[in-house]
């Protein structure tokens, strides 16, 4: 069964590397920061964007190899939240991540109300933390989006059922304590 898992991360993790991951920043410095850091954590590529209107006019070209869009709040074309909700009505399946140095609890309702995929990111970062959400969100959305990946996993799901099951015939005592 854990060779099972493997392959199924190692899936995910070949699977992801196809798509893109849009990062939306009106900071050049942070766009850099960021695109160097992660290049090597995340198995997607990263395309970076100082203006919102950049980035709305790549994901409209780019949509169908896009998984991933994360944007800065604050920014003076629009603001971030806007930005993903014309994403969130144009592209539905596409994961949405918000940072912000902003921490309210208006700005987490915003989240909500536009179905922004978890709650807002607070800068400043600790980069192996926004790693992880990232490459959570991407094997989510490959998980979403990739039917062998799915047939795989509820295969695996059913092993894991199927031995659940057989355990309890083996030792029907089991389940007296719960």
């Amino acid at each position: 069964m854990l060779a099972q898992i493997n392959d199924l991360n190692k899936a995910l993790h070949k699977n992801a590397a196809k798509y893109q991951m849009v990062f939306v920043d009106d900071e050049p410095n942070i766009c850099k920061y960021f695109a160097r850091l992660y290049k090597n954590l995340i198995p997607a590529k990263i395309v970076t964007c100082e203006r919102p209107k950049e980035a709305l006019e790549y994901i409209k070209n780019n949509h169908q190899h896009i998984a991933l869009v994360m944007v800065d709040e604050l920014m003076p074309e629009m603001t971030g939240h806007e930005l993903l909700d014309i994403v969130n009505h144009d592209y539905p399946d596409i994961f949405k991540l918000m940072s912000s140095v902003i921490s309210s609890t208006d700005l987490k309702k915003t989240c909500d109300n536009i179905q922004i995929n978890l709650p807002p990111i607070q800068k400043p970062w600790h980069p192996p933390d926004i790693a992880q959400i990232i490459a959570t969100s991407l094997n989510y959305f490959v998980l979403q989006n990739d039917k062998i990946l799915q047939k795989n996993l509820q295969k695996l799901d059913n092993y894991i059922f199927q031995s659940w099951l057989d355990n309890l015939n083996k030792y029907p005592n089991l389940t007296d304590d719960f």
